[in-house]
């Protein structure tokens, strides 16, 4: 499946029943009567995740993030590569720009656990030499992944998508959720 530029690996979708409106249907058109409750596996390798996400204008469409503690905020900037390198680990390297009054270029390096309840441990990050952060800094970030992550739903169109457990292999990621479709 492609949208987007978005590939899925696989996809296992399961509906109790569908109710398609007969009307629009003879025009080729297939819209819902009424939504449709679902659960869903999806399962996206690291290169598709990593196509997707350097796509132009995706990254830049991510919210910077705002440091509440220290009025810091970090703004992602393509390319970021994430790798699935062993079982639960997640690594990713990127760039961002700081701003903190002026804004100042960090290339960074971290490597994430992910634990049973979609929680994520810091293992590892760095930033290259002569960047730095404070350590109030990559707190924040991490918290700021776990809100992420344990956000209850997402939306995209007419489907609402709740996350109910992640998981990672070597090169890829699993999810499992239930959706409403309308």
């Amino acid at each position: 499946m492609v949208q987007n530029n978005l590939r899925v690996e696989e996809l296992e979708f399961t509906a109790e029943h569908i109710s398609l409106n007969p009307l629009s249907a003879l025009f080729g058109q297939l819209k819902l009567d009424q939504p449709i409750d679902s659960s869903l596996r999806l399962v996206l390798s690291e290169a598709d995740i990593n196509r997707a996400l350097n796509q132009e204008g995706v990254i830049e469409a991510l919210p910077a993030l705002e440091m509440s503690c220290s009025h810091i905020s970090f703004k992602l900037r393509s390319p970021i590569a994430i790798h699935f390198p062993a079982d639960h680990t997640l690594k990713i390297a990127g760039h961002a720009t700081l701003y903190d009054g002026e804004p100042s270029p960090l290339d960074f390096d971290a490597i994430a656990h992910l634990y049973t309840g979609n929680h994520f441990s810091v293992e590892h990050f760095s930033c290259q030499p002569g960047q730095g952060v404070s350590l109030d800094f990559a707190i924040a970030l991490m918290q700021w992944l776990n809100r992420f992550v344990k956000q209850p739903s997402l939306s995209w169109q007419t489907t609402v998508l709740h996350i109910s457990e992640l998981s990672i292999q070597p090169g890829q990621l699993s999810l499992q959720a239930t959706a409403q479709v309308s």
